[in-house]
């Protein structure tokens, strides 16, 4: 008799390994010296930085990024970013 295997529950495809999911990054736009506005969440600190860019040359702006895992706001153009 073959043993019965069941999938993790949160595993989606048979067979899939469990990967870990990529962070997530909040963009804020600051509104004032003590306010910001949420704007975004993206995926990943790479895309963040690309959406960053993109949103200072469109909206010029004072921007911010917050990484929940550490629950605070990061500066993701320092070199060890």
């Amino acid at each position: 008799m073959k043993p019965a295997y069941r999938r993790h529950p949160q595993q989606r495809h048979p067979g899939a390994c469990l990967m870990k999911p990529e962070a997530t990054y909040d963009i804020f736009r600051k509104t004032s010296d003590q306010d910001a506005t949420w704007v975004e969440t993206v995926d990943g600190l790479e895309q963040a930085k690309r959406r960053l860019v993109k949103l200072a040359c469109t909206t010029p702006g004072a921007y911010l990024l917050y990484d929940p895992r550490l629950a605070e706001f990061i500066e993701p153009f320092a070199e060890s970013a």
